[in-house]
C-alpha cells in the first residue's frame, strides 16, 4: 500500500465516499460540471443589468469634471479681468470699432491674453500695433508666419470641455476667415449688440460694449449681481464664437459681426433662438463668469422676461422703464444699471 503522495488528496480520498452517492463511483475524481444554458444566461443578464446601472454614473461623473473644467476656465478669464482692470482702470473693450466699420477688430479675448499667460500669443498677433484687418490681410496658409501661426492658434482655456465644436469655427469667421473656436462670450446686456452708438441704451447695458470698457463703479447693480462672460455652445442652435473679434466690427450679423464674441439675455437661456445669446451642452443650464470674478451654473429653468420687446437685442425701445420692470431675473443679472432687485 503506498502513501498519499499529498495531504490534500489524502483527505480527499478518506471523505468523498460518504458524501458521494452510489453512482459517483462512475464519475472520474476531480471532475466538475459545467454552467447551464440557464445558468449562463442569468449571469449575462445579471452583468448587463449591472453595467446598465454603472454607464449612467459614469457618465454623470465625467461631466461633473467637464463642468469642473469648464468653471476653472471662466475663473481664469475672470481673474484676468481683474488683472486688466487694475492694469488700465477699467474692463477691456468688448470689441474694437474703427473708422470703417466693416474691418475685422479685436476682440475683449485677445486683448487680455497677457493676463491669461499668454503674452507670446499677443505679441505675436501683433494686437498692440495692428488691427485684426491687418492681420487678416496679411494671413497665408502656403506659407504660415508666426503671425499666422498665432491666429490659428487654439486656446484651450476658451473651449468649454463638453463642448463638441471643431477647432476652426466653420460659420462664425473674420469676414471669411475660418478662425479657432471660442466657446466664451461677453455679456451686452438687453442692448444691440451691434457697432457703439446702439449699445449705449441707459438701462440696458451690459458690462462690454464697443470701443469703451467699463469699471467697476459703471456697475451700479453690483459685481455679484451683474453677468461679464457667460457660454455658447456650438452644436445647440448656433455656432459657439471665436476668441479672437469680430469680422466686421460694426454688424450685429450672425454670420461674422460682434456676435461671434458676444451675447446678450435678450435671448432665453439654452432657448431655440439663443443663437446671439448663451447655451451650453451641460445639462440643465449654463456656467456664468460674473463681474466678482465668481462663477455659477445658472439653470435654464431661471425666470426669464423679455417684456414687450419684440426684437433679439431690442434696438428700438418706445417705453424703457415698463420694460424694465417687467424684465425676468435672467435679463437684470445681464445689465449694469438697471436698478432692480434681484431675489434668490
Amino acid at each position: 500500500m503506498t502513501m498519499p503522495i499529498c495531504l490534500g488528496c489524502f483527505f480527499f480520498s478518506v471523505f468523498r465516499k460518504p458524501f458521494m452517492s452510489s453512482n459517483a463511483s462512475s464519475i472520474p475524481p476531480f471532475s466538475r460540471r459545467a454552467f447551464t444554458l440557464v445558468e449562463l444566461l442569468v449571469v449575462i443578464a445579471i452583468i448587463g443589468v449591472l453595467i446598465a446601472l454603472l454607464l449612467p454614473a459614469v457618465q454623470q461623473a465625467r461631466e461633473a469634471a467637464r463642468r469642473m473644467t469648464c468653471t476653472n476656465h471662466l475663473k481664469q478669464m475672470g481673474l484676468a479681468l481683474h488683472n486688466y482692470h487694475d492694469t488700465y482702470g477699467n474692463m477691456p473693450p468688448g470689441w474694437l470699432v474703427h473708422s470703417n466699420s466693416n474691418d475685422s477688430a479685436w476682440g475683449w479675448n485677445a486683448l487680455i491674453l497677457p493676463f491669461m499667460e499668454q503674452s507670446n500669443l499677443h505679441d505675436a498677433l501683433n494686437v498692440t500695433s495692428k488691427t485684426l484687418q491687418q492681420v487678416k490681410t496679411e494671413y497665408s496658409a502656403s506659407s504660415p508666419t508666426a503671425q499666422d501661426l498665432a491666429l490659428m492658434s487654439t486656446i484651450d482655456v476658451a473651449l468649454c470641455p463638453s463642448d463638441t465644436g471643431p477647432k476652426l469655427n466653420d460659420t462664425k469667421h473674420i469676414n471669411t476667415l475660418q478662425v479657432p473656436l471660442s466657446n466664451y462670450v461677453a455679456c451686452v446686456g438687453f442692448s444691440s449688440a451691434q457697432g457703439t452708438s446702439k449699445t449705449k441704451q441707459p438701462g440696458g447695458l451690459g458690462l462690454f460694449i464697443g470701443n469703451d470698457g467699463r469699471s467697476f463703479r459703471d456697475i451700479i447693480d453690483g459685481t455679484s449681481n451683474t453677468i461679464a462672460i457667460g457660454e455658447r455652445s456650438y452644436r445647440l442652435n448656433g455656432k459657439a464664437a471665436v476668441w479672437v473679434g469680430p469680422g466686421r466690427a460694426g454688424q450685429g450679423s450672425s454670420t461674422d459681426g460682434v456676435q461671434n464674441v458676444s451675447g446678450g439675455v435678450s435671448f432665453t437661456l439654452n432657448g431655440q433662438e439663443s443663437r446671439g445669446g448663451f447655451r451650453s451642452l451641460h445639462p440643465g443650464g449654463a456656467n456664468f463668469l460674473y463681474a466678482d470674478a465668481s462663477v455659477h451654473f445658472l439653470p435654464e429653468t431661471i425666470n426669464s422676461n423679455r417684456g414687450s420687446c419684440p426684437e433679439w437685442f431690442c434696438n428700438t425701445w418706445s417705453d424703457q422703464q415698463a420694460i424694465t420692470e417687467t424684465l425676468g431675473v435672467f435679463q437684470r443679472l445681464g445689465m449694469i444699471a438697471d436698478g432692480m432687485v434681484i431675489s434668490e
